[in-house]
């Protein structure tokens, strides 16, 4: 058990049975230090809790896929967090139709979608830890051309019916 600070040591390797000698030189720096006065070196030494690894990071839910009307206002739609990691973590999203907004601090979408699309769209959202790990989910959102009832409302004359007795 060593609990002495001593200098940092180096090291030098050398392989010489190759066809070109190779040599690397490395440097052991020396950790330890004296224990506190008031703990014993088992007190001092990292726990098994300490050295657990982190969970891993990414997405456990996924989102479906979304279908929206032109000129209709959506429900808002919170995208699931990501599990594990360091924090902050950062949430970022591409694709979106014209229209809708993301927020990224709630995680967020909300608007009115501008225009119909061809087709769906796809749109990816992301999660970045402190540390640059990343996940994605990839899922779609198609915008509906907006209702239009054309001529089955027009103004007119109303004529009163009577339902037959």
């Amino acid at each position: 058990d060593d609990t002495e600070a001593e200098a940092d040591e180096t090291f030098t390797v050398r392989l010489l049975d190759t066809p070109e000698p190779v040599e690397a030189t490395g440097t052991i720096t020396d950790n330890d230090h004296p224990p506190d006065e008031d703990s014993s070196p088992e007190e001092d030494r990292p726990s098994d809790e300490d050295s657990t690894p982190p969970e891993p990071f990414g997405f456990t839910k996924t989102v479906q896929d979304q279908a929206y009307t032109a000129q209709t206002a959506i429900p808002p739609l919170v995208l699931p967090a990501a599990a594990g990691g360091t924090p902050p973590l950062t949430y970022r999203l591409a694709g979106l139709p014209a229209g809708l907004t993301f927020d990224k601090a709630t995680r967020t979408i909300a608007g009115t979608p501008a225009e119909a699309t061809d087709g769906p769209r796809a749109v990816a959202y992301m999660a970045t830890d402190h540390n640059g790990a990343d996940d994605a989910l990839i899922f779609t959102i198609m915008v509906n051309p907006e209702l239009n009832f054309g001529e089955v409302f027009q103004s007119g004359t109303a004529v009163p019916t009577t339902a037959p007795r």
